[in-house]
């Protein structure tokens, strides 16, 4: 397993999924706290000692339903808090969940978790002020040519597609944020983030 230096206190490593593909899931060291985002479905000894060099993790962030893993094993391990929308919270059925928003809510000072419904009902972001960083989940997306769009596709659909509405509301929800990086589900970090994802039309 690999794990990558993407940003200044930010380790990414990939993990293969029941989806049989290969997820990132991001480490950040913050000084009230470390993070998680997205859970793997094992707890390996490689992510453990990794876990353990940073200090330990404090927090737990799920996107969405997707990203649960075993996010009970991480829970009881580290004694760490999940952070995940109250609507996908229903999925996690062998723990707690420590804070199931319903609104964007502040964790802990400058981290802020984001309501950004559209792929799932509870979808949401995790933005970090002090950073300047984005974690997106699946629903900000970066393409092959390095450009962010808005993933269209609900969950659990035939290809069924958010309206022109969400999308915009998903863009507003994120205007008045200062992110300069992305950090995507699928592994691609973007600079100079906000500027461009704000060029997509808000009406």
């Amino acid at each position: 397993m690999k794990f990558e230096n993407v940003a200044e206190n930010v380790v990414m490593f990939k993990y293969k999924t029941r989806f049989e593909k290969d997820f990132p899931y991001y480490l950040i060291k913050y000084k009230n706290g470390n993070f998680l985002i997205g859970c793997p479905e094992e707890l390996t000894e490689e992510v453990s000692k990794k876990i353990n060099e940073i200090g330990g993790i404090n927090f737990i962030f799920i996107s969405h339903r997707d990203d649960i893993g075993c996010v009970s094993m991480y829970k009881r391990k580290y004694n760490a808090k999940i952070i995940i929308h109250k609507s996908e919270a229903k999925f996690i059925s062998d723990c707690e969940v420590d804070i199931p928003f319903t609104s964007d809510t502040l964790i802990v000072e400058n981290v802020e978790a984001i309501h950004t419904p559209g792929h799932t009902p509870g979808n949401s972001c995790l933005y970090f002020k002090d950073y300047g960083f984005l974690f997106t989940g699946d629903q900000i997306c970066v393409n092959e040519a390095g450009e962010p769009f808005v993933y269209l596709i609900k969950h659990g659909t035939d290809n069924e597609k958010i309206s022109d509405q969400e999308v915009d509301e998903i863009l507003n929800s994120l205007k008045e944020k200062n992110f300069t990086k992305i950090f995507s589900l699928f592994g691609m970090v973007l600079e100079n983030a906000k500027e461009r994802l704000m060029t997509q039309q808000i009406s």
